[in-house]
């Protein structure tokens, strides 16, 4: 299915909007029901790391632009949507609103209030925290963690950028913000609160080297790094005078096998 999919995906997406028409909604759904059903991936691991399907962001565009404006209710509330877009799950309840093309994988806890955008995929056994964001085609990994309030953003368009990508075993602290193609890798934590960004320089401690994004790629972290916030003195005389400091990333050591994320950070937080 996912070749002529993906041939007749990239075939609509070559031409303007107002030809789409039934032949680029029925692609749309064909797509979604791929992505729910777990057989289609947005992005993968290869020989050369994490990868994006560009084709599957193109055919979940085509559900936007596709879509119509409606006027919905949730029980006393009532909001514009587009109808290609409709959550399957009400705002007003205390459950996850998750919208089409997710997968949710065996054991997989969701949250109250957790939301989960176009494609995203979340593996067996992880846990979305309550309030938590995951972007449009995000992944997070088998037996992964999102902390609550964290948010993991992601766009439709550009549709060759990579989501970011949350591999097996990671661990996402409350109120972490990752946005843009970046790959923690297994067993990666995040501490909570911090911001994580391919805009932003990163340190490692313990390799004594900076962490930069792959050419036209993502940035990624290693497997079991742990990731905290840091300041970096700024050379500007300007900065000088005022004793202004510029926001960094440090990667503070690596989780130990068999050691939790919270052991970690406590252990890294006392050298």
């Amino acid at each position: 299915m996912s070749h002529s999919l993906r041939e007749r995906v990239l075939a609509l997406a070559a031409l303007p909007p107002s030809a789409w028409g039934a032949a680029g909604l029925a692609a749309f759904e064909e797509l979604v029901a791929g992505l729910e059903a777990g057989d289609l991936r947005p992005s993968e691991e290869g020989d050369e790391g994490w990868f994006g399907h560009a084709w599957i962001k193109a055919g979940l565009v085509l559900g936007v632009r596709l879509g119509r404006v409606i006027e919905a209710e949730a029980g006393p509330l009532r909001f514009l949507e587009i109808d290609t877009l409709q959550p399957r799950s009400l705002p007003a309840s205390a459950g996850p609103l998750v919208r089409p093309g997710v997968h949710v994988g065996r054991g997989a806890v969701l949250r109250a209030r957790a939301f989960l955008d176009l494609g995203a995929r979340v593996g067996p056994e992880a846990e979305v925290g309550p309030g938590a964001w995951i972007g449009a085609c995000v992944h997070v990994g088998r037996r992964a963690h999102v902390g609550a309030g964290a948010k993991l953003v992601a766009d439709l368009e550009p549709v060759a950028a990579l989501s970011p990508v949350v591999a097996d075993d990671a661990w996402i602290g409350a109120g972490a913000l990752v946005e843009g193609p970046v790959v923690l890798d297994r067993r990666a934590v995040v501490a909570p609160g911090v911001v994580v960004s391919p805009a932003l320089p990163v340190f490692d401690l313990v390799r004594r080297e900076r962490l930069r994004p792959v050419p036209g790629g993502p940035l990624r972290f290693p497997e079991g790094a742990v990731v905290v916030r840091a300041v970096r003195r700024s050379a500007h005389p300007y900065a000088e005078r005022t004793g202004l400091s510029l926001e960094a990333l440090v990667v503070a050591g690596y989780r130990e096998v068999e050691e939790s994320a919270e052991e970690a950070l406590l252990r890294l937080s006392a050298t």
